[in-house]
């Protein structure tokens, strides 16, 4: 997962990342939102050797990314998906809190 291109796109920040996310499947992958930092995990691990091993080129592999999002978002409508071993994500932007009033005594 080391090349990401990120938009805003108005009403939502896109996310596309790729050269890594080739090497795993999308269940080894974990996409987390909290506040406004973006967190992408992946780990797989090597397949167990039957027999003695000459060569191995299949290994465990881990890889992280930590992103800090321009907004907030509503993670919970939040999209990955992962085609061409390319990770894509659309993250809705929330919005913005309106300011309160505090009453002075």
């Amino acid at each position: 997962m080391q090349l990401s291109d990120r938009t805003d796109a108005g009403r939502r920040l896109a996310s596309r990342l790729e050269e890594y996310a080739c090497e795993f499947t999308r269940d080894e992958i974990d996409v987390r939102v909290q506040d406004q930092v973006l967190t992408i995990e992946a780990e797989r691990t090597a397949p167990e050797a039957k027999g003695r091993r000459h060569l191995a080129e299949r290994s465990a592999r881990r890889a992280r990314r930590t992103f800090t999002l321009p907004a907030t978002v509503e993670a919970g409508k939040a999209e990955a998906t992962l085609r061409d071993g390319i990770l894509h994500l659309e993250l809705p932007k929330a919005e913005p809190q309106k300011g309160h009033k505090i009453e002075v005594k």
